[in-house]
């Protein structure tokens, strides 16, 4: 019987498909979700059709998580969120909710699950969250008056931003949860990677197709990072809470913090400002 209980968001395809069996066993259940639903299923894997670009559904799939009786018996082992993209689109776009896109899909959904997941995580004593996706690098500054970026869009700049959100994320919520067993929190950061983001990315097909060739060539095989992030949810090395809060390059080399993410003061304006953006996109799709 299942006595762990790991959820991964992106975990239908890519990256996230490897993370999911490499999680699954006898003792685990895996939650999965992602926009496609594999054609073949397994026992202790459970998949579900959520787009992540929706913050309610995110909620809602979160509730369901959390609502599942073996999370509410051992609490929920480890949270990775792999759903994410660059949108190369030069206009900007809005979900149905009023969120921009890129912003939705890269950032916000991932602060909301957490959040939401955070008392079940907590519950478990060891409860590890692994964000992969692009970090911030230390370039972009953040506005917290304009996290969506509604003057002057650009959807690279936007890209960088996001990284550099979820950087922010990771440290704060480090800091807030310093206790022995609290949750720990890693970004991963993929590098290039051999999956279907160049067809996700909202290019002209002439643009996707030579993309395809060599992506093969020169980007990494995506098995290869979902080794590093099962060491981050397994591994004991990573237990202590003094390693929460890692920023973390293939093959799980630090990267020094960069001194945007000591402005605490800017920290908790973005985080206020998010879950602002929640509530208000919560209640853009209540009708």
């Amino acid at each position: 019987m299942a006595t762990k209980v790991f959820a991964v968001v992106g975990g239908t395809s890519g990256l996230g498909s490897h993370v999911v069996k490499g999680l699954a066993t006898s003792s685990t259940k895996v939650f999965a979700a992602g926009r496609t639903l594999p054609a073949s299923v397994s026992t202790n894997i459970q998949y579900d059709k959520v787009d992540v670009t929706s913050i309610r559904e995110c909620i809602s799939y979160a509730d369901s998580i959390a609502n599942d009786p073996l999370v509410k018996q051992h609490g929920l082992s480890g949270l990775v969120l792999t759903a994410g993209n660059m949108n190369f689109s030069l206009s900007r776009q809005e979900t149905t909710e009023g969120v921009e896109k890129t912003f939705a899909l890269n950032y916000l959904s991932k602060y909301a699950i957490i959040n939401r997941l955070l008392p079940a995580l907590q519950k478990s004593q060891d409860g590890r969250v692994v964000s992969v996706m692009a970090g911030g690098n230390g370039g972009g500054r953040v506005d917290a008056d304009d996290l969506q970026m509604k003057n002057g869009y650009n959807c690279i700049k936007q890209a960088i931003t996001t990284g550099v959100l979820i950087d922010m994320m990771t440290v704060h919520l480090a800091s807030l949860h310093q206790e022995p067993d609290a949750p720990k929190f890693f970004h991963l950061f993929p590098g290039l990677m051999n999956t279907n983001n160049p067809t996700n990315a909202n290019l002209p097909f002439y643009v996707t197709l030579p993309l395809k060739l060599v992506f093969p060539i020169l980007a990494q095989n995506p098995a290869v990072i979902a080794n590093d992030v099962l060491s981050l949810l397994r591994d004991e090395e990573y237990k202590p809470v003094s390693k929460s809060g890692l920023l973390l390059h293939p093959s799980l080399k630090v990267q020094k913090q960069y001194s945007q993410l000591d402005e605490v003061a800017l920290r908790e304006r973005v985080w206020k400002e998010s879950s602002v953006l929640v509530e208000k996109a919560l209640a853009a799709s209540s009708g």
